[in-house]
């Protein structure tokens, strides 16, 4: 789980060695949360795979919760304003994480 603390625009970049990486962007003005798949992975097996997904935020949001799995990405907002999924497909786990705008804490969830 990472939490970030969200402040105007804020970019959080998720990657790994391989440079495949999802790219997640609030923007307060426009009142809107993106996550770029593009660059995930493994996109080839569809022509609509590879995608910028957009929702809106229904008002600013001060956090934002990520749940990162094998093959997973889940956004929420902690007020419950919005939620996003998506499927990635990368070959080795994202494994590196870089936040502009915002303020990041990373929790490790234990079965």
């Amino acid at each position: 789980e990472i939490v970030v603390d969200l402040k105007g625009v804020t970019e959080c970049v998720l990657s790994n060695t391989k440079g495949e990486q999802v790219t997640m962007t609030y923007d307060a003005s426009k009142q809107t949360f993106a996550m770029d798949r593009t660059k995930s992975g493994n996109v080839g097996f569809s022509e609509a795979f590879p995608a910028v997904t957009e929702a809106p935020t229904y008002g600013t949001i001060k956090q934002l919760r990520l749940f990162i799995d094998r093959c997973s990405i889940e956004a929420f907002d902690a007020e419950g304003k919005m939620a996003m999924t998506n499927l990635v497909f990368p070959s080795e786990p994202y494994n590196n994480i870089k936040v502009k705008g915002g303020k990041t804490t990373i929790y490790e969830i234990k079965n």
